[in-house]
C-alpha cells in the first residue's frame, strides 16, 4: 500500500468520522426537541409559556394546535408527540383507554368558562335566553362541532339544559375548533358565537356578552399528560414548568381560571 493511498484512506476515514459526529449531533438535537400537542383554545398562552421555557433552558419546544378530538386521533394514528393538553377529560380518557398516555402523569392544568360572544359593533339583550333568541333572528350562531370538539360539546350541553338545543341546532355555523368559531364572528359572518370566554381575546372585534351559568354544562377542565411511547427527557421538565403555581398568573391574565375539581 503506497503512502499516497494510505493518506487518502485516512482522509476518507476522517471525513466519515466527521459525518458520524454531525449525524450524532442532529440525532441528539432531535431527541432534545419536545413536541407538545395542545387544544387550539389554549395554544396562545401555551406558546407564550413555551417560549419562556425555551429561553431559560435552551430546549426547543414544538407546538401543534388543533381541536382536542383531532389531536387525540392523531396520537392514535401514531403522530409523534411527547405531551398533550386537551380541553375535555373525555378525550384524555379515550387516549388512556388505549394506553396512549401515561396515566400517572395525567392531571388537570387549568379551567375555563363557556360564554356567549358578540361582535363589538352589535348589541344583544342582557339576559342569556333573550340574547340567544335575538341572535337567531338576525343570523346564525357559530360554535365548534358539538359532535366532536369540546367547546361544541359544552355548548350543546348548555343549550340542552336551557331547552334551546332543538331550536338553535339548525341555525348553527359549525366550525372545526373554538378559535375558528370566533373567527366567523370576528368577520361578521354570524350574529353571535358560543365558545370559551378566553376566546374573546383572540380578536378586538369580539367581546364576551354573558357567561353561561356553570350548572348548565360540565366544568371545563384542560388536562395534560405525557405520551406513553415518548422518551424525551425534557417532557417531564416542561410538564412540571407548565403546572407550577408560578405559571397560574399567566393563565389567569389570558382569561383562564385555576384548575377546578370534577
Amino acid at each position: 500500500m503506497t503512502k499516497k493511498y494510505q493518506k487518502k484512506l485516512c482522509q476518507i476515514g476522517s471525513f466519515l468520522l466527521a459525518i458520524s459526529v454531525i449525524a450524532g449531533t442532529f440525532v441528539a438535537q432531535a431527541k432534545d426537541n419536545t413536541t407538545l400537542f395542545v387544544a387550539a383554545s389554549l395554544a396562545p398562552v401555551i406558546q407564550k409559556l413555551a417560549a419562556t421555557f425555551s429561553e431559560k433552558t435552551g430546549r426547543t419546544i414544538r407546538i401543534s394546535a388543533a381541536a382536542s378530538s383531532v389531536l387525540a386521533r392523531q396520537i392514535a394514528s401514531g403522530a409523534p408527540a411527547d405531551i398533550i393538553v386537551l380541553a375535555n377529560p373525555a378525550w384524555m380518557q379515550w387516549l388512556e383507554d388505549r394506553n396512549l398516555i401515561d396515566n400517572k402523569s395525567r392531571r388537570d392544568l387549568i379551567g375555563n368558562r363557556l360564554a356567549l360572544l358578540r361582535h363589538a359593533n352589535t348589541s344583544l339583550p342582557n339576559n342569556m335566553v333573550p340574547a340567544l333568541n335575538a341572535a337567531l333572528k338576525s343570523g346564525r350562531i357559530a360554535m365548534a362541532d358539538p359532535d366532536h370538539v369540546p367547546a361544541g360539546i359544552y355548548g350543546k350541553a348548555a343549550l340542552t339544559a336551557l331547552g334551546l338545543w332543538s331550536e338553535v341546532s339548525p341555525a348553527l355555523a359549525r366550525s372545526a375548533s373554538a378559535p375558528a368559531a370566533v373567527a366567523l364572528l370576528s368577520r361578521g359572518e354570524v350574529s353571535a358565537a358560543i365558545s370559551y370566554q378566553t376566546d374573546a381575546q383572540l380578536s378586538d372585534k369580539v367581546s364576551v356578552h354573558t357567561v353561561f351559568p356553570q350548572n348548565l354544562y360540565p366544568k371545563i377542565r384542560y388536562q395534560i399528560a405525557t405520551i406513553t411511547n415518548s422518551t424525551n427527557q425534557t417532557a417531564g421538565l416542561l410538564m412540571k414548568y407548565l403546572g407550577d403555581q408560578e405559571r397560574l398568573p399567566v393563565f389567569v391574565a389570558a382569561g383562564f381560571s385555576p384548575p377546578v375539581s370534577p
